[in-house]
């Protein structure tokens, strides 16, 4: 039995065809038979950009022409990832430092 139940004790029935995600900042006021039921994955935010980094370039190495050699695919790959280090964390430091989102926005999201 697939039944969303909201707050207002509304209840939404759910084709086996369709699938919810939610996004939440917290868990602060889940009961424990929602988190258990829900299926809830944790992802600590922070840092979780630089894994998201090396997979991309990880990705991209993968796709150059078959005619390059490997050296300089792995001389591109390690560029890739100094010059991320380089101005992503300084970049993502400046944004939270010196500016104000107006709707707030993770850095694993800004990076993306």
């Amino acid at each position: 039995r697939r039944v969303l139940l909201l707050p207002s004790r509304e209840r939404i029935s759910l084709p086996s065809h369709m699938r919810v995600l939610f996004e939440v900042g917290g868990l602060k006021h889940a009961s424990p038979g929602s988190v258990s039921r829900a299926g809830i994955l944790y992802i600590a935010e922070q840092g979780q950009w630089k894994n998201y980094v090396r997979t991309w370039v990880a990705a991209r190495v993968n796709t150059e022409p078959p005619t390059m050699s490997k050296q300089v695919r792995a001389s591109r790959a390690a560029k890739l990832n100094e010059l991320m280090d380089k101005y992503l964390l300084h970049t993502l430091s400046e944004l939270a430092a010196n500016y104000r989102a107006v709707v707030p926005v993770s850095a694993f999201a800004m990076v993306q």
